[in-house]
C-alpha cells in the first residue's frame, strides 16, 4: 500500500474509532470503500474473538449478540459513508473560488442529522445488548468496547509513526519520555 493511502486509511480509522468527523484536504485523502471494508473486516473478527474471550460468551449468547453488533455496525457504517460523501462535497465546494454558502449550510445540516442518527443507533444498540446480556455483562461489554477502541486507535497511531502495530521499531516506547506511555 502506498504511503499516502496508508496515511489516508489511518486518518479514516481514527475518524471511525473516535467518532469525530475530520475534513480531508482533498478526495485522495479519503480511502476507498473497498480498502475500508477490508480493514474493517479484520478489526471486526479481532473484536469478536476478544469479546468472546473477555465475556466468556456461550454459543447461544453469541448467536444473539453478534447479529445485534453487526446491525449496529452496519448502521454506523452507513452514516460514516454518508459523512464521507458530505465531506467530499464540502471539500469540493470550499475548493471553488466562490463557495456557495447554501451548499455548505445544507452539508452542515446533513452532518448534524447524521450525528443524531449515530446517537439514536447507539442508544438502540445498547437497549438491545441489555436484552441479551446481564447487567454485569453489559457493563463489561461497554468497558470492553472502550478499551478495544482505544487499543485500535493506539495501533493506528503507532502505524502512522512508522511502527509495525505492536510497538514498532521502538518497542512501543516514545522517545524523550523515558519509555513512559
Amino acid at each position: 500500500m502506498k504511503k499516502g493511502r496508508a496515511v489516508s486509511l489511518i486518518l479514516f480509522l481514527i475518524l471511525v474509532f473516535s467518532g469525530t468527523a475530520v475534513l480531508a484536504d482533498d478526495d485522495r485523502r479519503i480511502p476507498g470503500e473497498d480498502e475500508i471494508g477490508r480493514v474493517r473486516k479484520k478489526v471486526e473478527v479481532m473484536r469478536a474473538w476478544r469479546l468472546t474471550e473477555e465475556l466468556d460468551l456461550d454459543e447461544e449468547t453469541t448467536s444473539r449478540l453478534f447479529p445485534a453488533m453487526r446491525r449496529s455496525d452496519r448502521q454506523r457504517q452507513e452514516v460514516e459513508a454518508d459523512n464521507r460523501r458530505i465531506i467530499r462535497l464540502v471539500s469540493a465546494e470550499l475548493g471553488k473560488p466562490e463557495p456557495d454558502p447554501e451548499v455548505i449550510d445544507g452539508a452542515l445540516d446533513e452532518l448534524v442529522k447524521n450525528r443524531l442518527r449515530t446517537f439514536r443507533n447507539e442508544e438502540e444498540h445498547l437497549q438491545e445488548v441489555r436484552r441479551i446480556l446481564s447487567a454485569e455483562d453489559t457493563a463489561r461489554y461497554l468497558l470492553f468496547q472502550v478499551r478495544f477502541q482505544k487499543e485500535i486507535r493506539e495501533r493506528i497511531m503507532r502505524a502512522g509513526r512508522g511502527g509495525m502495530g505492536h510497538g514498532g521499531p521502538s518497542g512501543g516506547k516514545r522517545s524523550g519520555n523515558g519509555g513512559r506511555r
